[in-house]
């Protein structure tokens, strides 16, 4: 609601600011950190 207020030109609004809504989430590290490993085991070889 604040938003329409602030496009109207009537009112002010704040940024928002939320940086752990860019982090990725739990299952998504899990899969990079077992990707990093299968390609540190393949260059090992």
């Amino acid at each position: 609601m604040l938003r329409f207020i602030a496009d109207a030109g009537l009112g002010k609004r704040d940024a928002r600011n939320n940086p752990e809504k860019a982090q990725p989430g739990k299952k998504a590290i899990e899969r990079a950190k077992e990707k990093a490993a299968k390609a540190e085991a393949a260059a090992a070889e």
